[in-house]
């Protein structure tokens, strides 16, 4: 969805957080835990989300490999230090996407 401008790495940096604030908001995980994910990331010079548009996010997830059918394999993190697989719908995919693209962390002053 970059044309390539991103690397592996830094997307996958930015999946973990956004998944990690979609997890958060949907109860699925730890509320504190988006924060942390992301203040660490940070840390480590990598980034915590996307200028693309949700739409066009979700549109290239659904050709991911863990596709299979109208559901897709998700990672949650939960906690730091745990995971849980999840099987979704692709519509429940979009709404994670949307949840994950805001930052959970306030706003500096």
């Amino acid at each position: 969805a970059s044309d390539y401008q991103q690397g592996h790495g830094h997307c996958v940096a930015a999946g973990l957080c956004w998944m990690a604030r979609a997890a958060a908001r949907m109860g699925w995980a730890e509320q504190d835990q988006a924060t942390r994910i992301e203040l660490c990331t940070e840390a480590q010079g990598l980034p915590i989300g996307s200028d693309l548009d949700p739409k066009e996010i979700f549109a290239q997830a659904t050709h991911d490999k863990k596709r299979h059918g109208s559901t897709v394999n998700v990672v949650v993190p939960e906690r730091i230090g745990s995971v849980a697989l999840r099987t979704i719908s692709l519509d429940e995919l979009r709404q994670l996407i949307e949840l994950g693209s805001r930052s959970t962390k306030p706003l500096a002053v």
